[in-house]
């Protein structure tokens, strides 16, 4: 009875650990299989991808920050207005999708370049655009130190521009081809993350540049460091007197110190971190979408393998039914017989075989000859083809109904929030507050900015994306009112600071802290979203094209900031009024 109880729990554990088996169609049942996400490292070089598009932006956001007290408003508005490629790359992303070598894959050919030429100073038509951003950083950084006014120079607004503009334009072609890439790079499951990477990185990207360079070029904080790097030192090496000299001298030091970065020494660090995420995309395998069977991703490798697979599997169908009738009729009858006749049946087979393969060989050596004269004219004839049938494409999407509709509300949702978002950090420096006091709180944004997006992006995985959005809206509104009361009330802070004690102070940073969070995460839930529903509706066969479509639109309803910039000059004005009461008569400014 033991041995029977314990050959039946046995039995009982060895069918509880196997997957339950459907007959119907030979397979396992999917709920009884672990899910295997493969979409991992694949999320996380798409992070890197996004993140050095990230590093551009945040490098152009400090220049207005450096030369916004010795320029006027309309001034810094053509700055605004380096970001156009991203509103207008919509323009060559037929040709992105479109144009590329086969052999080198169909995004690398434009993330990676293929010839460097002479002087490092362009790249190969077709390739390279990462590759040559981070050569004009490095190349052009002393040229714009010199643009910014450093070391006593200068301001070049203009030439700041239109650094900025190439350096947008080379971006705005790679995240044609990085979002393209993404549509076939992660699973069907998993491409609602692709708008998670693209948030998060560029914001890693942007919050890396802009907070690294408006510490590390603050004297003031790099004096602090170097203060407290000394005392550490002299208490280490309390016998050296190179620490004791420095130490008792600090005083002395502080009018000749120099921050630790300029932008000379900036740009040239972004620019070779933009190279080796470059290099790291050439051993980076490329996926191609294959709309002929079933629109599902392959792997150019496995092509061939699933051909054979398919073969093997047709052979080993045809042997089981080979098999399984011999075996009715017997297998004792005529075996010695049946051998010598399938024998002599191959033999005469093989024959014929070998010499149709002589035939075949001969005539594919004939046609090859002629085919290799005509390659480079039939890709130039195939490239611009696909060119224009997704113009074409593009043309029809244009014009769907549900297409126009989004095209309208994405055009003016940012119109409400425009003014007060672009301008309360302006008048917020005019009214009194420092460019130091406004830094103080990058720290506290650099994790909410990374922990923001990954939320919000698990959110929209269990709610519809545009619910979301909806929420996000409606949030803006209340944080746009919030912000807008900050310059009144910093006006007043600053206006009665020598009667206010250092609490109302430490109450006035919290306000504007949880005021400017407020306002991120509205900003994310509406981004967030927004992009995740791109991602799930857009075709991957014209991916790059689609989604920049979308972004596209997306940019241009962003360009309202750059109008009310513009027309903050014209608010900014000191007018005289007189003011005539009962026995009174004074003139006053307002």
């Amino acid at each position: 009875m033991t041995k029977l109880s314990h050959e039946n729990s046995n039995t009982s554990l060895m069918k509880e650990s196997k997957p339950k088996h459907n007959r119907e169609d030979g397979k396992y049942n999917k709920e009884n299989i672990p899910p295997q996400n493969n979409d991992f490292y694949n999320v996380i070089f798409l992070l890197l991808l996004y993140t050095i598009q990230g590093v551009p932006i945040g490098v152009s956001s400090v220049v207005p920050l450096i030369v916004q007290d010795k320029v006027s408003y309309s001034q810094l508005s053509v700055l605004s207005l380096v970001s156009i490629p991203f509103s207008l790359k919509l323009l060559w992303a037929p040709i992105v999708d479109s144009v590329y070598c086969k052999k080198f894959g169909r995004r690398k050919s434009w993330i990676i370049p293929l010839q460097v030429l002479k002087s490092g100073r362009a790249v190969e038509r077709q390739s390279g655009r990462a590759l040559f951003c981070s050569l004009s950083m490095v190349q052009y950084s002393h040229s714009v130190s010199v643009w910014l006014g450093e070391k006593g120079h200068d301001i070049n607004l203009y030439f700041l521009s239109a650094f900025f503009f190439i350096l947008f334009f080379l971006m705005a072609t790679q995240d044609i081809a990085v979002d393209g890439w993404a549509l076939t790079m992660l699973s069907d499951e998993n491409k609602g993350l692709a708008s998670t990477c693209n948030i998060l990185g560029q914001n890693i990207g942007y919050c890396a540049s802009q907070i690294s360079f408006i510490t590390l070029n603050n004297k003031n904080v790099c004096f602090y460091i170097f203060k407290k790097y000394v005392k550490y030192m002299h208490l280490l090496f309390h016998q050296s007197s190179y620490y004791k000299n420095l130490y008792n001298n600090m005083d002395m030091i502080y009018p000749t110190f120099q921050p630790f970065i300029d932008m000379n020494i900036f740009l040239k660090f972004w620019g070779t971190f933009i190279l080796i995420v470059t290099v790291f995309t050439l051993f980076k395998k490329e996926i191609i979408y294959d709309k002929e069977k079933n629109n599902k991703c392959i792997h150019k490798s496995r092509k061939d393998g699933g051909k054979n697979k398919g073969e093997g599997r047709g052979e080993d169908k045809d042997e089981g039914r080979g098999e399984d009738k011999d075996e009715g009729k017997g297998e004792d009858k005529d075996e010695g017989k049946g051998e010598d006749k399938d024998e002599d049946k191959d033999g005469g087979k093989n024959k014929g075989e070998d010499k149709d393969k002589d035939k075949d060989e001969g005539k594919d050596e004939g046609k090859d000859e002629g085919k290799d004269e005509d390659t480079d004219e039939d890709k130039h004839k195939d490239d611009f083809k696909n060119a224009k049938e997704t113009y074409k494409n593009l043309y029809d999407l244009i014009f769907l109904p549900p297409m126009k509709i989004f095209i309208i509300l994405f055009l003016i949702n940012r119109l409400p929030f425009a003014s007060v978002e672009v301008g309360t950090n302006f008048k917020m420096l005019k009214k009194g507050i420092t460019k130091e006091e406004f830094a103080m709180f990058n720290p506290f944004f650099i994790p909410l900015s990374i922990i923001l997006p990954a939320i919000i992006g698990r959110i929209t995985q269990h709610i519809k994306p545009l619910h979301v959005y909806y929420y996000g809206y409606v949030l803006r509104y209340i944080s746009n009112i919030i912000l807008s009361s900050l310059i009144p009330l910093t006006q007043y802070m600053y206006a009665n600071k020598q009667y206010l004690s250092q609490l109302n102070f430490y109450s006035y940073y919290l306000y504007i802290f949880i005021a400017q969070v407020f306002n991120n995460l509205s900003v994310d839930l509406m981004t967030v979203s927004s992009m995740s529903f791109q991602n799930i509706i857009s075709d991957p066969q014209i991916g790059g094209t689609y989604m920049t479509f979308l972004n596209t639109i997306n940019n241009m309803g962003s360009h309202w900031s750059t109008i009310f910039l513009w027309l903050l000059d014209y608010t900014d004005k000191t007018f005289c009024y007189r003011d005539v009461s009962p026995g009174r008569l004074e003139n006053k400014m307002h």
